[in-house]
């Protein structure tokens, strides 16, 4: 069983490490949510979709631009918790990455 475990962890690692460029949809991602937390009133309360389901809402459109299509529950300043859409395009130049924001209606 102990071999089964590093089986499944080493191919989850070379299918994350495969691909035409060094960054993947996790580093996509995970700069999606930098670049939306920095525009919540309460940043730590930001709750974002699974790792599961983060995967489903990331699509690379070319070699390193990906397009990130989820959503965010966070409180607002009223203390309620609001779920936004957004958008974010990540585009991935050698080890800089820039994005771009768009909140959904």
């Amino acid at each position: 069983m102990k071999y089964l475990h590093i089986l499944v962890i080493s191919l989850l690692m070379a299918s994350c490490s495969s691909g035409s460029s060094n960054n993947n949809w996790t580093d996509a991602y995970y700069y999606a949510e930098q670049s939306v937390k920095g525009q919540l009133k309460l940043p730590n309360t930001a709750e974002f979709p699974g790792i599961g389901e983060q995967e489903m809402h990331t699509n690379e459109i070319s070699e390193g631009i990906f397009l990130v299509d989820s959503w965010v529950e966070s409180e607002n300043g009223f203390g309620g918790t609001v779920r936004k859409n957004f958008e974010v395009r990540v585009e991935f130049n050698g080890e800089k990455a820039s994005t771009k924001l768009d909140w959904k209606d």
